[in-house]
């Protein structure tokens, strides 16, 4: 029986991952617009934590991207989005958990904002047309 030998030469897959991140996205992205438009806060923060979880593989560590991602979460717990309770929808809730639900929701907003624009710094999201002169030398 002959023994297998490994190379110290870094493999690359036949398959790419990108169709298959770009479809969870697409996924996270309808459930967070479902759940901001019902004003479903917690459940909206946590959909917007998995569009992150997906697209962190290509966000440098304690690079901008990742120090803002990390301020607004800390900007929202400042704000209390923690003492928020999941069940309540909308703002049918006491004076002071209407103002905390009030300045969540604005920071969540904040929050898709800066996720969709990472998606498309990194090129998954909005693909701007080509210029002619980018094909000339």
């Amino acid at each position: 029986m002959e023994q297998e030998t490994y190379s110290s030469e870094p493999k690359k897959s036949k398959y790419n991952d990108a169709l298959a991140t770009l479809m969870r996205i697409d996924e996270i992205w309808k459930r967070a617009y479902s759940h901001s438009v019902r004003n479903k806060l917690l459940l909206w923060n946590y959909d917007l934590d998995a569009v992150y979880r997906e697209l962190s593989e290509d966000v440098e560590a304690n690079g901008d991207d990742e120090k803002a991602f990390k301020q607004i979460n800390l900007d929202l717990v400042n704000l209390g989005i923690n003492k928020l309770n999941i069940q309540k929808d909308g703002f049918r809730v006491n004076n002071g958990e209407n103002v905390i639900r009030s300045k969540v929701y604005l920071k969540l907003m904040e929050k898709e904002v800066f996720l969709r624009r990472l998606k498309s710094k990194q090129g998954k999201g909005t693909q701007f047309e080509d210029s002619i002169d980018d094909y000339m030398d």
